[in-house]
């Protein structure tokens, strides 16, 4: 991500429409992309086909407040590290407490100077950039992650689906075409691994051209059949195919809970 490009989304609901106007204003003369929705449900519709680089959220949103916003986006794993900047005339320490429990990154209260917003979001998008750098081509969890997330799942004793997807002969094309395309190929790839909206799911690769994929025991197949049908049309690579071995893991919690006592 080039700083100077990021893509800014502004959660702001109509009646502070002039505020609106001279942040989005504001970040633009800063050379960032800005696009603006509304309400809470909005955000999650623009979300779902599409990734920023960081998030403006008002807290007093109609319908759905920020805070319970700001606590759905985070259920969302691409989402994981984008940076969550929440607007208030709220400044009580209670208020930015709830905002920091609920997943924000940091808190700015109305009205917001200009100049401390620009400070805040370039700091932001620095340290997000550095948490993406050590998988730069697909923005996804390492192995790592991958490993305490399935001991997570299987902890919790409910049931997973968990996916192998695995893209045959990439390494004859990259070999045939160079490291450029093939990472121009795995990029599109993972963007299409994480397309529609992966509430509760997890994805992370496993080498080069491998990936595992945790989600829901009913929406398993569904995800395998979206990823096999999409796959000529967005990775364009006719040399390459896709395999996806799944299934669902019924774990049993080796330990149950203590009894609660009262």
């Amino acid at each position: 991500m080039d700083e100077a490009k990021a893509t800014i989304l502004i959660v702001e609901d109509e009646p502070a429409l002039r505020e609106l106007l001279s942040l989005a204003l504001a970040l633009r003369r800063a050379g960032y992309r800005v696009e603006a929705v509304a309400d809470g449900p909005a955000a999650l519709d623009w979300i779902r086909d599409r990734k920023p680089d960081l998030i403006l959220l008002d807290v007093m949103l109609p319908g759905m407040d920020g805070f319970a916003v700001c606590r759905r986006l985070r259920t969302l794993w691409p989402l994981r590290t984008v940076p969550i900047l929440m607007l208030t005339a709220m400044g009580r320490i209670e208020d930015k407490l709830q905002g920091i429990e609920a997943g924000a990154d940091d808190y700015l209260t109305k009205p917001v100077a200009i100049p401390e917003l620009l400070a805040r979001v370039k700091m932001h998008l620095r340290r997000s950039q550095r948490e993406q750098a050590t998988n730069p081509l697909s923005g996804l969890p390492d192995n790592p992650e991958i490993e305490a997330e399935i001991r997570r799942r299987l902890s919790e004793g409910q049931p997973f689906g968990i996916a192998y997807i695995d893209l045959n002969a990439f390494k004859a094309f990259n070999d045939r075409h160079g490291f450029r395309e093939g990472d121009r190929v795995l990029q599109r790839f993972a963007h299409l691994l994480q397309e529609g909206e992966p509430a509760q799911d997890f994805l992370g690769p496993i080498g080069g051209d491998d990936f595992v994929l945790l989600t829901r025991p009913h929406v398993l197949s569904p995800v395998a059949r979206h990823v096999l049908e999409r796959f000529p049309e967005v990775v364009q690579a006719p040399e390459l195919s896709v395999s996806i071995i799944g299934g669902v893991v019924n774990p049993t919690p080796a330990h149950p809970p203590p009894p609660l006592v009262g």
